[in-house]
């Protein structure tokens, strides 16, 4: 309830980083119109379930761009318990969502929310997606699902490792049925330039208008392979500036120390999109 746009959920990281009880727990969150069942057994869950949202930085990008799209495609890749699916099908009552998400402890809540609040317009996954069809080993601590990730040991991590599959791109698009996605949202700790290079047959025939990404300062190699992929396709990369009243997105060829969120846009979009306008710095 406080009356500032962003800044709330490190605010609860520093009040109460956890739920009172430890264990798993469900509860019931009133959401666009519905109740969303939510375990609150772990980081992101609790701070959707207090604060209504998860990364609203992002959300905030995503759906200023979508805005402009009529039946806009939206990627949640790297969904976890769907936070950000359930935002865009919540303020794009038009869009078409595909959640991708390969932790199988999470899917029946996540198809549960999504047949509450988009029915019929919305496709699940459940697998990763790469450059090539395999089974790769995810790593998930305990107390934030939302750091599962391909690229850690399991030895020493307080949670579980699960063999999950791994698809192309390209079959999410004839399965869904819907094409190449006009939005994505990545978060996938550490496996995000692998994504985006599955992506390129939709970056090459401008069908993705907008990607944002997570990148952390230590992940400098993989920010220039991102770079590489879209150098020369008509994309120019953007950080998203985060303050208490505002977001922003400020051109940025180069990682930046302390941002941590990316967006990659099509150019002629962003010149076309008069709601974006409003975002760039």
């Amino acid at each position: 309830m406080l009356p500032v746009k962003h800044g709330k959920h490190r605010l609860l990281d520093r009040l109460c980083r956890r739920a009172w009880k430890r264990d798993e727990l469900l509860v019931w969150v009133p959401f666009g119109g519905e109740r969303l069942r939510i375990s609150i057994d772990e980081l992101v869950g609790w701070h959707f379930a207090m604060l209504r949202s998860f990364d609203p930085e992002v959300v905030d990008v995503l759906l200023v761009s979508g805005s402009d799209i009529e039946e806009a495609v939206f990627w949640d890749i790297g969904a976890n318990k769907g936070a950000c699916s359930y935002a865009i099908a919540r303020g794009l009552v038009n869009a078409k969502i595909v959640a991708i998400e390969p932790q199988s402890a999470l899917e029946a809540d996540n198809r549960y929310n999504l047949d509450l609040l988009c029915k019929d317009r919305y496709h699940y996954v459940r697998a990763g997606i790469g450059e090539r069809e395999e089974m790769l080993n995810l790593v998930i601590p305990a107390q934030n699902t939302g750091k599962a990730s391909l690229h850690m040991s399991g030895s020493g991590v307080d949670g579980k490792v699960e063999a999950i599959e791994v698809v192309r791109a390209d079959r999410v698009v004839t399965e869904s049925g819907w094409g190449w996605p006009d939005l994505v949202k990545i978060d996938v700790e550490g496996h995000e330039s692998v994504v985006i290079a599955s992506l390129r047959d939709g970056l090459v025939e401008k069908k993705i208008k907008v990607i944002v990404f997570e990148c952390h300062a230590r992940d400098r190699a993989q920010f220039d392979e991102i770079r590489q992929v879209i150098d020369g396709l008509g994309y120019s990369l953007y950080g998203i500036d985060k303050s208490i009243l505002s977001t922003r997105l400020r051109r940025s060829d180069e990682i930046v120390d302390g941002m941590t969120d990316y967006v990659i846009l099509l150019d002629h979009f962003r010149d076309e999109s008069s709601s974006l306008q409003r975002l760039l710095s």
